[in-house]
């Protein structure tokens, strides 16, 4: 099962350049056993879409958040990452001085879209949205997004749920008096920042109205091509297609 490595890091205004540059070295993931793909960028403020510049802090004028998309082929693909290339990477690249703090959460790609690309590198914008909801309620909100914005924008809707193998043992232990209700997310690949602010006043209030979903958090993030990276073995596929 695909798994997506979600980190957000808050960096502060004089630090934005160099975890910039140091986000740029993880280009060495493309000849990584396992690793797909990543994407990430700064986290937004919707009201203020289009962006110009590479952030809109949302509370301390002074504080970004970089949000960094990392897909792998399996648990354990991504675990035997984190316990050796991980560190030679991060080390070197000195990015562990550029931020104030770090979040780490793994989520499993669900099997409810056709579309086999797990990161769609010409987007401009991702809107994500957290929701404790249980997998039916979760599979028809992703389809009214389908429904909604294929034809307006949207390349992607993927649905994804927390992981379990790879929380921390307490987590785990205490999942095991938690109800069918669980943690998932939704990850929407968007062409361009417009169509964002379309799917916020239109869907969104819809889903309140019918007493439905409500999203426990959202975020819209601003991708920085720079950032991305593909595997290797990928691009080579795709070569020998064209």
């Amino acid at each position: 099962m695909t798994i997506l490595k979600l980190i957000s890091c808050t960096v502060d205004d004089d630090n934005v350049a160099a975890f910039t540059a140091s986000q740029c070295a993880w280009q060495q993931l493309e000849n990584c056993s396992g690793f797909l793909a990543q994407a990430g960028g700064w986290r937004a403020d919707l009201n203020k879409l289009p962006l110009q510049n590479y952030a809109a802090p949302l509370h301390d004028k002074n504080i970004n958040t970089a949000v960094v998309f990392g897909f792998w082929q399996s648990v354990e693909d991504v675990t035997a990452f984190m316990q050796t290339t991980h560190d030679q990477i991060f080390t070197t690249n000195h990015q562990g001085k550029t931020y104030q703090t770090c979040q780490v959460k793994y989520f499993e790609m669900l099997p409810t879209s056709s579309n086999l690309v797990v990161a769609h590198l010409n987007s401009e914008i991702i809107s994500i949205s957290h929701y404790v909801a249980d997998l039916a309620q979760m599979a028809q909100l992703q389809q009214l997004y389908f429904d909604n914005y294929s034809s307006k924008g949207l390349i992607d809707c993927q649905l994804l749920r927390l992981s379990c193998s790879l929380k921390s043992q307490a987590s785990a232990q205490e999942d095991t008096n938690v109800e069918a209700k669980v943690e998932f997310m939704l990850v929407c690949w968007w062409s361009n920042q417009q169509k964002v602010v379309l799917m916020q006043n239109k869907i969104q209030p819809k889903q309140e109205q019918q007493g439905q979903l409500t999203a426990l958090s959202e975020q819209v993030i601003k991708l920085e091509a720079k950032w991305n990276v593909q595997a290797r073995a990928i691009e080579i596929a795709k070569d020998i297609a064209d």
